[in-house]
């Protein structure tokens, strides 16, 4: 299935300082993906192919990838990918043209495209251009189960399509090619259910204090002391408790 693009495009800056402008044509999705991360395949992959700007006829310059995984990226209805599968509601046929409108601009407005790797390749497909200058984002963007099945129910899992092996081509090596990466590691963060046990840690001992400064002001025989001197507790979350007490 293929896209064709209206209009957009944007400026890659090389790693030598060097940049070129490139202009929008179409974007396909290959099921599984095609780039692996770690040796592992997504389950969905988009590609948007670009021309250099200005060129008739166009001279294919660069890909922009983008992955798609439910364990990775998570198993939530994509909204862009209902965008782009009501291609398939329209009951569309292999080789036939469906308009439909798709806004490619917001979905990569909410991609954090700060982060990303860099290498020279070619096209995946005809004409397998050479000296194609690839970008794959490292964001994985989620996909609900029932939306990737109308990828795989094209691709990787028709058994009538190249024996159900999908749509994408065996990765190549890199061999003399150099692979960069923009963006460093993401710094972990704390998990919600982590704060959750905190928070309630944080609870039981601000509720067990304030029962002992009860205690304390009111019952001090129970902790067999008698009233007296003037102390200060203080809880780990900043709270403060006067009480008074003395030895027996």
């Amino acid at each position: 299935m293929q896209v064709a693009v209206a209009a957009g495009g944007f400026e890659k800056i090389f790693e030598d300082g060097s940049s070129s402008d490139f202009s929008a044509l179409q974007f396909h999705f290959h099921a599984p993906s095609e780039n692996t991360i770690d040796g592992k395949h997504m389950d969905l992959e988009m590609h948007i192919v670009h021309k250099y700007a200005g060129t008739d006829p166009a001279k294919y310059g660069a890909v922009l990838g983008f992955m798609f995984d439910m364990e990775h990226g998570g198993p939530g209805k994509n909204h862009f990918i209902d965008q782009v599968t009501k291609v398939f509601a329209n009951g569309s046929a292999p080789g036939a043209n469906v308009s439909s409108e798709v806004w490619l601009e917001g979905f990569i407005d909410a991609i954090d495209t700060e982060r990303f790797w860099s290498f020279d390749g070619s096209l995946t497909t005809p004409p397998c251009s050479e000296g194609i200058k690839w970008t794959v984002f490292e964001q994985i963007q989620p996909i609900s189960a029932d939306q990737l099945k109308k990828f795989t129910d094209l691709w990787a899992g028709n058994p009538n399509y190249a024996e159900g092996k999908g749509n994408n081509r065996v990765v190549q090596p890199l061999n003399s090619r150099t692979l960069h990466r923009v963006g460093g590691p993401k710094p972990k963060s704390v998990s919600d259910e982590t704060l959750v046990i905190v928070s309630v840690l944080l609870g039981f001992s601000m509720v067990g204090l304030i029962a002992l400064a009860a205690i304390v002001a009111y019952k001090p025989s129970v902790l067999g002391l008698h009233k007296g001197n003037s102390v200060q507790v203080q809880s780990a979350a900043g709270s403060q408790f006067n009480t008074e007490m003395s030895e027996k």
